[in-house]
This record gives structure tokens, C-alpha cells and sequence, in this order.
């Protein structure tokens, strides 16, 4: 299954551990990416800068020793306010080596 866990945690609050535990090995693609949560909803954001638990998810995908495909997602052609992709893209790749590699 493709996985998006900011799309459960905006949703429905859901943990990665908690969607995890559940869904295991179905885990075929992870989307990434990050959000804020401000007077008017939920914001796409830099990865990093917003309150999802990207480091927790991290972590769940490590120990359940996963090694499939990760995809930064950045709806550009939806939310046309955020960053344009020359910035979040370049600023992904540094977060993710930082953090994750």
C-alpha cells in the first residue's frame, strides 16, 4: 500500500506507531512531507518547520526495518501559496540527510 501518514495524523490524529503497528509489511511507498496546524487548518510547510511528528515516523520505519520507497510530496499545483519547488526540494534533501540518511 502506499502510505501517507500526515494525511491519517491531519485526519484522524492518528500516530505513525499507531498506524504502523497495523499496517507493517502492506507498507510499499511512504509519502513525506510536513504540516502546520494554524488558526485556519492544517498548512503544508518546509519539512521540519511544522507539527508533524516526521521524527517519530523515522523511527517507526526503522524499526520496522524498512526499505522501500520514500516520496517527498509537495502539492505545488494545489496549494499554490507554499514555496516554490526549487526551495522545498533542496530543503528536503538536506532535512532528510540530516535526520534520517
Amino acid at each position: 500500500m502506499v502510505w501517507d501518514p500526515a494525511n491519517s495524523f491531519v485526519a484522524i490524529q492518528e500516530h505513525p506507531a499507531d498506524a504502523a503497528a497495523q499496517l507493517r509489511m502492506a507498507i510499499r511507498h511512504v509519502h513525506i512531507k510536513d504540516l502546520r496546524l494554524d488558526r485556519d487548518g492544517w498548512k503544508y510547510v518546509l519539512t521540519g518547520e511544522g507539527d508533524f511528528p516526521l521524527l517519530a515516523l523515522n523511527a517507526v520505519l526503522q524499526d520496522l526495518q524498512y526499505d522501500r520507497f520514500l516520496s517527498f510530496e509537495w502539492e505545488k499545483k494545489w496549494h499554490p501559496e507554499i514555496a516554490d519547488a526549487d526551495i522545498a526540494l533542496p530543503h528536503f534533501a538536506r532535512w532528510f540527510r540530516k535526520n534520517c540518511a
